[in-house]
């Protein structure tokens, strides 16, 4: 689906199927430092010039996350100290700013964490302030495919008919409904034509 969404949607974006086709789950740290091998020992760094015989750059290559992600790093015992000094302290991260999650109670023991180690962590998280309220996640988008409630405008096109295609995310859920009482809960009908409605009359993806 990623794929799908950046050979659609962007003429810069690619993803690395590399962290998926794994056997086994790799911390993120491995995976960040995968990504800075391929790039820069395996492919030369980036170009920055149309010119094709320019030299190429070492490509700095970082976390991106929302700030839900940076709660769980400032959490005792979620991650690693070794982890959080190799992406936050080598490769830097840029925090989405995300309703309900406070940066600032996130950045504390971080800091304090890497001053014990005679490093500045702080320097190399960039955040992203929320001008705009948007609260999209991919937890809310399964949700609200478990639900039954339309997707329509939160993803590309292309991703929507996939979830459609291999019916992703239908199995019914008992979180709280946002209609209340469950209404609407697994009453999604697919129609003809790719046009979903669900029973309580809110569109579907």
């Amino acid at each position: 689906m990623c794929e799908l969404a950046c050979e659609q949607t962007s003429d810069w974006l690619m993803v690395d199927p590399w962290e998926a086709i794994q056997k086994e789950y790799q911390p993120t740290a491995v995976v960040l430092n995968h990504i800075t091998t391929s790039v820069n020992d395996q492919l030369g760094g980036i170009s920055t010039s149309s010119d094709p015989d320019a030299p190429k750059r070492p490509a700095q290559v970082a976390l991106l996350g929302g700030s839900d992600l940076l709660q769980t790093m400032s959490q005792p015992g979620v991650w690693s100290l070794e982890d959080l000094d190799l992406i936050i302290g080598s490769h830097g991260i840029f925090v989405i700013e995300r309703s309900g999650s406070n940066v600032s109670d996130a950045l504390a023991p971080l800091n304090e964490w890497s001053e014990k180690m005679g490093k500045n962590w702080l320097e190399n998280i960039q955040v992203v302030r929320q001008l705009i309220a948007n609260d999209i996640s991919s937890t809310r988008i399964r949700q609200f495919l478990r639900w039954g409630m339309s997707v329509q405008y939160l993803l590309p096109s292309c991703v929507i008919e996939y979830l459609r295609e291999h019916q992703l995310y239908r199995d019914p859920v008992e979180d709280n409904h946002p209609l209340g009482d469950g209404k609407g809960k697994g009453k999604g009908k697919l129609m003809e034509g790719g046009s979903n409605v669900a029973g309580d009359g809110a569109r579907m993806a």
